[in-house]
Order: C-alpha cells, then structure tokens, then sequence
C-alpha cells in the first residue's frame, strides 16, 4: 500500500544487511555508495541508502580474505518486519545488475541483521541470523568496477523497461550461478527466458533504432525486411542473438524441447554445452545495448576481464599420472575406488604486485593403492572450472 510523504516521515528509520556468496569482490576501501530517492517498493517510493561492499575476513593471512558480498540499506519502515522485507529486497534487485556488470556469479542474499536507528527512541527492535563463517580454501574472485557499475544500475532503474531488464537480469544472474559442470541445461533454460523477457523491450528499441512511430507494426516490418508477424521472432534474432541466427535456432529448438518434453535430455544438454557461453555473450550484450549504457562504460564491461563468464567455484586442483603395476583390484583393502588422499594445508601468503596477493599451499598426497602398485605423476595444476586460469592479472584474489 502506497504511503504519503507524511506517512513515511513519522516512520522508525532501520538498517538491513543482507549477505550473498559471490565470485566477485569489492576493493577495500572501494564499496558501491549510492543514495536513491523515490526507490519504488511495495511500501511506495522510499528515500534509501545503499552500500554494497565485500567483507574482508581475518583468516590468518594479510591481506583478509574477501568472502561474498554485503548489502547494507538504510531507510525507513513502518516496523522491523517490514524493513527486513522491503529493504532486504533492494540487494535482491542490486545483486543481478552487479552479476551483469562483473559478468559473475553473485548467490542469493540472505538477511542476517536488521535493526532501528532512530535517535530518539529507548527500545531499538533489532534481528541477527547465526551464519555459519565460510571455512572454504581462498579462491580467486573478479573484482567489481564499481564506476561503470553505478551507470548500469542508473541506466536500469531510469529505463522505461525496467521492469523487463530487471526480469532479465535475474535470469542472467540465475544462469551465472549455474555454471557448474551439469548444470548446463538449467543455465540455457534461463538464457532463454531472460531473452524471450527481453523481447518486448528490445522490438521497442528496433522503433526507435529505425525511426518508426512506436506501435506501427506495419512500418517497422518493413524497414526490417520482414512479415510483421514474425516481429518478435526477428527482434530476437537481430537484436538479443545479435543477427546470430544458427545460436539462436539452437537456443530456441533446445528450450522448446526441454519445455515441452519432445526433446532426450541428452540431446538438451549437447545444445546446452555446445551454445550456452555463446548466448550469454549475444544476451549480456544486447542488455547493456538495450539500456543504452553509454558508449565508454558499455566498451570497459565487455572488455578483459569481464569478457567471459565467471563462476563461483573457488578453488579446483588436481593430478594426472597412471597407475603403475599389476592387480586384479587396484583399490587398496577397505576402499571401492583406487584413491588419492589429498591433504592441503595453506602456507604463506606473497605479495607480487602492488594490490594482489598470492597463497602457497603445500600439499600431500598419499595413493590408496593395492600394496604392489605406485603412482607415477605427469601433471597437476589449479583453477577454477573456467577456459582461463585463476592466475589471471584481473582476477587476483585479494584487495
């Protein structure tokens, strides 16, 4: 229910932070501020705050080790209920647009503290949600450009189609936190979603592209070339596929199949495989396209290092070797699978570029092997389960 601006005055003034895993990080002393008038909710437009920043935790290293994201809001509610609901959902719409602009996984927030600040008061209701610390090895994470991050968070909130870029947006988050091996065909399907969400939006920029009167169906087909009923199929060919007809073809056969049940699953995940860092490359590009980003900010987000897919995996290692020896059973007495324990144990930390650092890990690996067989090493490495090495310079770990 929409409330007057007397209304709200007399409101409790809260804070809310909500906490979300994420393959990206905010620098130290460089959190994404932004003060927001008239930000619609459910309860009207609210006059907030906002500070999205990354929680450097003291793990025993030094530099901290960054883990997730916090979101922290500001702004006023009639109760504690309602600014855990209301306030608590701006990160739910920040999260996305920050996943978009870094091109990485960011979780789904969780809140975790809420409380009244209002000055004048003796009782202060306040919430804190136990969460368990993230014990996880140190991984790499994307650091944000929180700049260029600002004008795509204003280029979407002040859009006429916010709504449908907001929807979008999620499904390209969604799609982001699926890059895991397996899950290929959950990240498609909502690749595809975000686009058919993104049409309406997209058929509009195609009028005002082609300087055609918004609404003449008639005009617009023919300066594209078409049918005009065959106008959101061409929009989102042209525009969210960017003139990529096979990808889309795939894309759209593939989401049908899984939709409707007509297509093996095995075939869905060879699509899948074969076109979902395609499509998000053409939707992630069409969407900066559609918000009409300016053209310098819209160049540095689809440049290095935001120019390919991060996923929130943390850290993978492994080996490759052979066996050596004859067995009938290679496992070793006890064990059904002839094994590696694997035991790593952080060592040191070592800085090698002015705002980076690294982490040594010794590690010890015993083979479970039948007693007459060995192990002979030919390889290990580490990374994360994407086409570029953690290692990269954009991607460090630290502030």
């Amino acid at each position: 229910m929409n409330q007057t601006s007397q209304d709200i005055s007399s409101w409790p003034t809260f804070v809310v932070v909500a906490r979300a895993p994420a393959a990206v990080r905010f620098g130290i002393n460089n959190p994404l501020d932004m003060h927001l008038r008239d930000y619609p909710t459910s309860l009207g437009p609210l006059e907030i705050d906002l500070r999205v920043r990354t929680p450097y935790v003291d793990e025993g290293y030094d530099p901290h080790v960054p883990r997730g994201v916090e979101f922290a809001v500001r702004g006023k509610a009639p109760s504690l209920e309602e600014a855990m609901s209301v306030l608590g959902n701006v990160g739910a719409f920040i999260a996305p647009v920050i996943a978009l602009g870094a091109n990485a996984a960011v979780g789904d927030g969780v809140v975790w503290l809420a409380y009244d600040i209002s000055p004048d008061v003796n009782r202060h209701p306040y919430y804190q949600l136990y969460m368990e610390p993230d014990r996880s090895l140190p991984s790499s994470k994307r650091r944000v450009d929180v700049e260029a991050t600002v004008h795509l968070l204003r280029a979407i909130i002040g859009h006429p189609d916010s709504n449908l870029l907001n929807a979008a947006v999620g499904h390209y988050q969604v799609a982001l936190n699926h890059l895991k091996p397996g899950q290929e065909i959950l990240a498609l399907a909502h690749l595809y979603m975000a686009a058919d969400t993104l049409t309406n939006a997209a058929i509009r920029w195609l009028y005002i592209e082609n300087e055609v009167p918004h609404g003449d169906k008639t005009r617009l087909a023919r300066a594209l070339g078409v049918k005009g009923d065959v106008l959101r199929d061409t929009a989102r060919k042209l525009v969210i596929f960017e003139g990529d007809a096979e990808c889309y073809k795939v894309v759209k056969e593939a989401s049908d199949g899984f939709e409707h049940g007509f297509m093996p699953l095995d075939q869905i995940r060879s699509h899948a495989l074969a076109m979902r860092d395609q499509t998000m490359t053409h939707l992630r590009s069409a969407i900066l396209t559609i918000a009409r980003l300016d053209d310098v900010v819209r160049a540095q987000l689809m440049d290095r290092p935001f120019d390919f897919p991060y996923p929130d995996i943390g850290l993978v290692k492994y080996v490759k070797g052979a066996i050596v020896g004859k067995s009938d059973n290679l496992a070793a007495d006890g064990y059904e699978y002839p094994l590696l324990q694997w035991q790593t144990t952080p060592q040191t930390t070592v800085t090698d570029t002015p705002g980076t650092y690294s982490i040594t890990f010794q590690d010890t690996i015993e083979p479970l092997f039948a007693p007459q067989l060995s192990f002979e090493l030919h390889g290990h490495g580490a990374g994360g389960l994407t086409d570029r090495p953690v290692t990269d310079g954009h991607d460090r770990l630290g502030e």
